[in-house]
């Protein structure tokens, strides 16, 4: 079982967006991620001497005045709703992309349904919600490896059927990602793949870690109608449009080359749906944005 655990928290910036760190997964790879809030606006500055002389005196003369004496702790107490189920950590993997290959790791709660899944996802990964997109359930055999489709979900389902499809799609809206998970015939045996685009084919492979360390998110200062965020990943978001895996390849080549293909690059300037006037850097992109765009998101 993979979970986080609490480090530490050091405050800087402003109060709007600080960063946690020294937050690992349990397999010793570190991440630094971001919180929302914070009252301070700076690190404390140390006591000096005086202070400190202080400080012990008048603590000394509250005890015996009968005042209970306070302990100083560095534990750090989290609230968290005894009713609530841990989320789930999910590394999402866009396996047509490399150089870097686009991932990120997000915390989701277990009682979100596939067509909210969707919209983290098109948050997560940048893209405009141009296009179909579906999540396809499969059964996985532990001796050969042979994946069996289970399940197909889409949105409008009962206007995407067809005769010649191995499953019939069912509205995405009915089921939670825990129905999938914990349904006791699948529990541990399936992969959820969800498909975008049908015609550049993008394929988002979902990987259940296991589940966050109960108040994580309020450990990252996350307010409390947060439910989900992204704490790590790593690439700049694929371009809308741009022929799969072998057309973002030769996008990111037309930009690396100083006399790369000028025609792509004003195209993914000016026209692409995601685009960016500033031209692309393959392994550049923004966890705030993103945080801020699933803040948004109301589960």
């Amino acid at each position: 079982m993979f979970y986080f655990s609490y480090r530490g928290l050091q405050t800087i910036g402003t109060d709007r967006k600080c960063w946690a760190q020294d937050f690992r997964l349990q397999q010793g790879k570190a991440f630094r991620l971001p919180y929302y809030g914070s009252s301070r606006t700076k690190p404390l500055a140390p006591r000096s001497a005086n202070a400190t002389k202080k400080a012990t005196s008048s603590a000394n003369e509250k005890s015996k005045s009968g005042k209970k004496e306070v302990k100083a702790s560095n534990t750090l107490n989290v609230p968290s709703s005894a009713n609530a189920e841990p989320n789930y950590l999910l590394m999402v993997l866009l396996v047509n992309s490399s150089d870097p290959m686009i991932n990120r790791l997000l915390s989701v709660p277990p009682n979100i349904n596939f067509n909210q899944l969707h919209m983290v996802l098109q948050i997560a990964f940048g893209w405009a919600e141009c296009h179909m997109h579906t999540f396809n359930v499969d059964m996985v055999d532990s001796a050969s490896g042979r994946k069996k489709p289970v399940l197909l979900l889409q949105r409008h389902a009962e206007d995407c059927a067809d005769v010649d499809m191995v499953l019939h799609p069912q509205e995405e809206t009915l089921f939670k990602l825990s129905d999938v998970l914990e349904k006791e015939e699948w529990k541990g045996k399936v992969t959820i793949t969800y498909e975008y685009d049908m015609g550049d084919g993008w394929q988002h492979e979902i990987t259940v870690f296991g589940r966050a360390e109960p108040g994580l998110h309020v450990m990252l200062g996350a307010p409390e109608y947060v439910k989900v965020l992204c704490l790590a990943g790593e690439g700049h978001p694929c371009a809308e449009d741009s022929g799969g895996g072998p057309g973002w390849e030769e996008l990111k080549e037309a930009f690396a080359k100083r006399n790369g293909d000028k025609e792509k690059r004003e195209w993914y300037k000016t026209v692409c749906s995601n685009g960016d006037p500033k031209g692309l850097d393959p392994w550049k992109w923004s966890i705030l944005d993103v945080n801020d765009g699933l803040g948004e998101i109301k589960l």
